[in-house]
Formats: structure tokens, C-alpha cells, sequence
């Protein structure tokens, strides 16, 4: 990574391998607390990848 670009690419990469992650556990999640909170994890996750 040398370019500005190259960076901030890998950052929204792991942006939304992490959203990503919060999503598949919000899925197996059985308590609905646990579930809501991941998912929350996740929606605010990808928004840092839309900015």
C-alpha cells in the first residue's frame, strides 16, 4: 500500500469484512437483545463505508 487510494481501500475493505461479520452473527444470534445490538454493529459499520 503506497497511494492514498490503496489505503482507503483496504479500509473500507475491513469496514466490510467487519460489517459483514456483525451480520452473519446477528443471524445465528438467539437472544433478541444480542441479535439487535450486532445488527446495529453492522448498519453502523457500512455507513462508515459510505462516507
Amino acid at each position: 500500500m503506497n497511494t492514498v487510494d490503496e489505503i482507503l481501500d483496504y479500509a473500507i475493505d475491513q469496514e466490510q469484512q467487519a460489517a459483514d461479520f456483525y451480520a452473519s452473527f446477528a443471524a445465528r444470534a438467539e437472544k433478541a437483545g444480542m441479535k439487535k445490538m450486532l445488527l446495529e454493529f453492522a448498519q453502523a459499520t457500512k455507513k462508515v463505508c459510505l462516507q
